[in-house]
């Protein structure tokens, strides 16, 4: 009976292992599952947001190369800055004094905004070009479009080779 009794403690020792390596496994499983779950999703999240901040940043560099081409577009054709700045001539100068102080203040301060906003572009524009991080990026970008342009022609080329060894 004692024996009886030890090997059947025994078996369920064995079986209570047992079960607790495999209740052991299936937790790991499962947590291991909603973990990588999880940081799916917050790298979808995050990839969206930085999406979101370089289509951003984007536009704002489009405004300032758009403010800047404006800019150059006028001074070749009218030889103009930006609308309304021009050297003034002796006669402007005396039409000027006749104008109300409130409309020379208006456009002096619309011309001073635009100025602003052109000084602006050009900064933004200036810093996106100088720098080192800006440059690399083009360069690598530069680097991966030759090399997809020459497997590219590598591949073009192949089955014009392979038909004429078929026939």
């Amino acid at each position: 009976m004692k024996i009886q009794h030890a090997f059947r403690n025994y078996e369920i020792k064995k079986k209570m292992t047992a079960a607790a390596r495999i209740k052991y496994s299936f937790l790991t499983w499962k947590m291991r599952k909603d973990f990588l779950n999880m940081r799916r999703q917050a790298i979808k999240i995050q990839a969206v947001f930085r999406g979101f901040q370089v289509r951003r940043q984007y536009h704002k560099i489009l405004w300032s190369v758009g403010v800047l081409e404006k800019a150059i577009l006028r001074w070749r054709f009218k030889r103009k800055g930006l609308r309304g700045l021009q050297i003034n001539t002796a006669e402007e100068v005396a039409q000027r004094s006749q104008e109300s102080d409130t409309e020379e203040g208006f456009f002096r301060d619309c011309r001073k905004q635009a100025e602003e906003r052109v000084v602006k572009a050009v900064v933004r524009v200036q810093t996106l070009f100088r720098s080192k991080k800006a440059q690399q990026e083009y360069r690598r970008m530069k680097l991966a479009h030759d090399m997809a342009k020459l497997e590219y022609e590598n591949l073009r080329g192949l089955p014009s080779d392979m038909d004429a060894c078929r026939h």
